[in-house]
């Protein structure tokens, strides 16, 4: 008979079950690779949020320190002149004193909105959603 009409030798159960925990091996060893490289993508976009953040963060003191006493002055003053301006249409203090409240409540309530949003981008949420694709991924294994 020549060679190749020949079958190859039968291989034993010890080679197969080598062969299927070597692939076992490398698919564990490909496997952390990827892991390494998404601890590395997540190291940098941590980084890049971070710096994005401070940057907000350091805008929000700036604004706060910079426009607080001016922001106060003329709010205060624009308030004073539209409550003068409805008691005096009215000749009722108290619809005056309610203008006064009002202006203030509905100020307080936009910069409290204002601060919710800038804060927000300070929980670094890029950043924490990669990382919980991570985290799934690793529960789901290779």
């Amino acid at each position: 008979m020549s060679d190749e009409h020949r079958e190859p030798p039968a291989q034993s159960d010890k080679d197969t079950f080598g062969g299927h925990a070597q692939d076992e091996l490398s698919a564990w060893r490909a496997w952390l690779k990827q892991l390494g490289a998404l601890a590395g993508a997540l190291s940098t976009l941590a980084t890049a949020e971070i710096r994005l953040a401070g940057g907000d963060l350091r805008r929000l003191v700036l604004l706060s320190l910079l426009l607080f006493p001016m922001v106060i002055f003329t709010w205060l003053g624009l308030s004073v002149f539209v409550s003068w301006l409805v008691y005096s249409q009215s000749g009722m203090p108290g619809a005056g004193l309610f203008t006064f409240f009002a202006g203030q409540a509905g100020a307080t309530a936009y910069m409290w909105f204002l601060f919710k949003k800038y804060r927000r981008s300070l929980t670094l949420p890029m950043t924490r959603r990669y990382l919980d694709e991570i985290v799934e991924d690793i529960k789901s294994g290779p």
